[in-house]
């Protein structure tokens, strides 16, 4: 149940921190909005500071996952938003 919260969260969060720095950076520069996100991400942790470090290195993979998701699901939304 903990797991499911968590990753729900996370997912939450990616999709915020894929809308924030389309925000900040706008279209193209792919590889600038992702750490731009990945930052945003990692500012939300609710964890004290020096333990942010160490944990966005373990939770790596399951960020980038998420900001993939969310990339897809915003690209889904644009194109429902056009064709109507």
């Amino acid at each position: 149940m903990f797991k499911k919260i968590f990753t729900e969260t996370i997912e939450n969060t990616a999709l915020k921190a894929v809308e924030y720095a389309e925000d900040i950076i706008g279209k193209g520069k792919g590889t600038q909005k992702k750490q731009v996100a990945i930052a945003y991400i990692i500012g939300k942790l609710p964890v004290p500071v020096p333990f942010k470090s160490l944990l966005s290195m373990i939770l790596m993979e399951l960020i980038e996952e998420s900001i993939e998701f969310a990339l897809k699901k915003m690209k889904n939304i644009k194109e429902v938003d056009f064709s109507v």
